[in-house]
């Protein structure tokens, strides 16, 4: 009698249904949406007796529960009892239910321990890069504590030699001076006059090794952070990207700008934030200073007055290093400077 039901149109819509409520719960990713899909199907297996063939399917496709499906196996059970379906088939349908739902259940534990395993995975990575972002940082911050220090060893170094030696020097050659006052006569004249010569010369060496230590000790970043240091009413951000081998020159006026800008804008600008961008290029230097203010009297930019006159600083600095200088009024104040690297 099966087989020949099975022959039947009925058998043909009850295969394309389980197709459809297969497929779909394959397709699907919401859990409970699987689980309603499942209780349907049961429900039709009601009204369509060989749709009870797909359940294992559904039972294997659909999300873990394993209260629920167990309920479902003894509903089919009880289903099949009062039907006049072969034995053999009923006990092949529920050895098919309890490996579908033994495979759903382990599948369901393989996927949890995939994805926890991808979770540590990820935490490592994550990690890991949080360590060699951490150990970047911290090699950053050493080699600017050795970059500092020795510029500090410099200036000390500078200092001792100004403090000593050339206090020394210079006694000596005031006593030089005073004996070559004295001594007139040839050949001991000619004599002091050779030494005082010399000590002149070793005095004027000594002073130009002192200035390039002083010059090479000043640390533009530093300078830059103490430039602004005193804008506590604002809101500062410093971006600072240059290297280590910035020309005297050309910290000295990117100084003296950064600290010409925040006096004007102290005086003269009603802002209450300041950025200040410094960025070395492969072929410039690049610095930007704007604040948010309004110009409200322009009669405190004209070149008649302090500010103007601190502008006409600021170009005078920036042309005699062969730059730039940009300066805007449009969205607060803006001042755009940039110094080539090849300038002398």
């Amino acid at each position: 009698m099966v087989l020949s039901f099975c022959q039947s149109r009925d058998a043909v819509i009850s295969f394309l249904i389980a197709i459809i409520f297969t497929e779909v719960s394959v397709c699907v990713e919401n859990d409970k949406i699987k689980l309603g899909l499942l209780i349907t199907f049961v429900l039709l297996c009601l009204q369509i007796i060989n749709l009870i063939f797909f359940v294992p399917i559904m039972l294997y496709d659909s999300t873990w529960n394993g209260k629920l499906k167990r309920n479902i196996v003894a509903l089919l059970i009880l289903m099949l009892v009062d039907s006049d379906v072969p034995n053999f088939l009923i006990a092949g349908l529920i050895v098919s239910c309890v490996l579908a739902i033994a495979l759903s259940y382990e599948a369901s534990r393989a996927e949890e321990a995939t994805a926890k395993a991808l979770e540590a995975v990820d935490t490592a990575k994550i990690m890991e890069n949080e360590l060699k972002s951490k150990n970047r940082e911290l090699l950053d911050n050493q080699y600017a504590s050795i970059h500092v220090a020795t510029l500090q060893e410099r200036n000390r170094i500078a200092r001792e030699i100004h403090d000593n030696v050339g206090h020394m020097l210079s006694r000596t050659i005031l006593q030089m001076g005073a004996l070559m006052t004295i001594y007139k006569e040839e050949p001991l004249h000619g004599q002091l006059e050779s030494v005082s010569d010399t000590l002149n010369e070793a005095m004027n060496n000594i002073r130009e090794s002192i200035h390039d230590l002083h010059d090479e000790s000043i640390d533009l970043k530093l300078a830059i952070y103490e430039a602004v240091s005193d804008m506590k009413n604002y809101a500062v951000k410093v971006d600072y990207d240059m290297s280590n081998n910035v020309p005297r020159n050309v910290k000295y006026c990117l100084i003296s700008i950064v600290k010409e800008a925040m006096s004007n804008i102290v005086k003269h600008s009603d802002a209450d934030k300041v950025d200040v961008l410094l960025r070395e290029h492969p072929g410039f230097y690049q610095m930007v200073i704007e604040d948010n203010g309004s110009v409200k009297n322009k009669k405190n930019t004209d070149k008649n007055s302090e500010a103007g006159i601190g502008l006409k600083n600021m170009t005078d600095r920036v042309e005699a290093l062969s730059g730039t200088i940009t300066i805007s009024r449009e969205k607060g104040f803006r001042i755009l400077i940039s110094i080539p690297k090849s300038s002398k």
